[in-house]
């Protein structure tokens, strides 16, 4: 990984999966990080989330469509004949 002199903490990538999805992480960070050490942290976990995404892009999306389709179909409305509402 290269060393990088000015921190911006933008995303700097646009081929990532969706971000919509609530954090599983339950754990506080550190209070004693200094702006520039979250900002590499930031940089690190956004360049190997792009990394991730461009090896596993596809079937990620594969896996979270079959989750939500199957959720849903599990957990649809039914109205009087069985018929999905």
């Amino acid at each position: 990984m290269k060393h990088r002199s000015k921190c911006k903490c933008t995303p700097k990538h646009d081929d990532r999966g969706p971000r919509s999805r609530r954090p599983s992480w339950t754990q506080d960070l550190p209070p004693y990080w200094t702006p520039a050490e979250a900002c590499a942290v930031y940089e690190l976990l956004d360049d190997l989330m792009m990394l991730i995404w461009r090896r596993y892009g596809d079937q990620i999306q594969l896996a979270m469509h079959v989750d939500r389709v199957t959720h849903t179909r599990r957990h649809s409305c039914q109205v009087s004949g069985g018929e999905p509402f």
